[in-house]
């Protein structure tokens, strides 16, 4: 991540890098997955006491650039926006 977020893009323009590690063995709904926003325009060492999920990637993306919604399943995701300054 060090690398990516060195690059031009991530030192000069409001950029994010979203990273997500899901390998879990736990079937839905008891599933948790780890999951961290990076970058210039994201809170420093914030952590979100919300519920979020897999949906709420493409929801984010959508609210951010005002796009309207894929399916149901992402119109009814909460977007992940608090995490950004």
């Amino acid at each position: 991540m060090p690398k990516i977020l060195g690059t031009t893009t991530f030192t000069t323009k409001r950029a994010a890098l979203f990273v997500v590690y899901d390998e879990g063995k736990v079937p839905f709904p008891s599933d948790f997955v780890y999951a961290v926003w990076a970058g210039p325009v994201v809170k420093k060492m914030y952590a979100s006491t919300a519920t979020y999920t897999h949906y709420s990637v493409l929801a984010t993306l959508e609210a951010n650039w005002g796009f309207p919604a894929l399916t149901a399943m992402d119109a009814q995701a909460p977007p992940m926006m608090e995490v950004f300054q």
